[in-house]
Parts: C-alpha cells; structure tokens; sequence
C-alpha cells in the first residue's frame, strides 16, 4: 500500500517540479533585467497558461518601457528647445538699454527682468527674487 502511494507522488514530483524550477528561474531573469527571456513550458495546461501569462507580462512591460524611452526623449527634446528660446530671449532683454521687468500680478512674483533692470535699481538677482512688485520696486511717483 505504501508504494501504491509513492508512485503517483514520485510521478506528480516529476511533471511539477522541473517546471516551477524554470518558472523560477525566468523570473530571477526578468527581475534582473533580461526581458529577451520567455517562457516556454510543456506538460500540463496550467504551466502553459501560467508561460503565456508571462510572456505577455514580459511583453507589456517592453511596451511600457518604450513608451517611458519615448516619452523621456520628447521631454529632452522640448526641454532643449525651451532652452534655446529662452537664451534667445535674455539675449533679446538684456541688449536693450531700457528697463525690463515682468511680475505676476496674482502674487507679485517676479518672473524676468533684465540687465538694464538690475543695473538701475541696484539690486542682485537674489534680492528681486525675494521681492514682491511692483512696491518693491516703483514708488507712488513712479
């Protein structure tokens, strides 16, 4: 009765152990960055339902990749463009001879100002930043 008893286990040991050891394995792959790996994985059913799950996991997460790459690469691009019209620009304000400040008026902040600006007035960048306008800067002759 005892070895009626091993044999079915011996035989289950025999088709489920192999194949968790590669499930396993696959994923210690995946988890280190490998997504070249796939899971191919025979026998019953259940192990080839669980290897397609995978490998259409491992295929969303290339996706989601490509579109975090995608996306990082247009950021850079429109960053790097930003970039420029914005040197363009202080060149622009800062070869006039006249006064250049722009502030919000929800709140007073000081957005730009220009050379022309800091030079009049006397004060640092620093110091505008920390600033409020306009009464910071015009008084009620102004």
């Amino acid at each position: 009765m005892f070895f009626l008893a091993i044999i079915p286990a011996v035989i289950i040991y025999r088709l489920v152990v192999p194949a968790i050891k590669h499930l396993v394995y696959g994923i210690t792959e995946i988890s280190e960055g490998n997504l070249e790996h796939s899971f191919h994985l025979g026998g019953s059913k259940e192990f080839s339902f669980i290897a397609d799950a995978m490998n259409i996991m491992i295929g969303e997460i290339k996706n989601s990749i490509e579109t975090i790459r995608d996306s990082k690469n247009a950021l850079e691009k429109s960053e790097s463009h930003l970039r420029s019209e914005m040197n363009f620009t202080d060149k622009i304000l800062n070869t006039q001879k006249d006064t250049f400040f722009l502030f919000d008026p929800s709140n007073g902040k000081a957005i730009r100002w220009n050379q022309s600006f800091k030079d009049i007035s006397g004060y640092t960048d620093q110091e505008i930043q920390k600033m409020k306008a306009p009464d910071a800067y015009y008084s009620q002759t102004d």
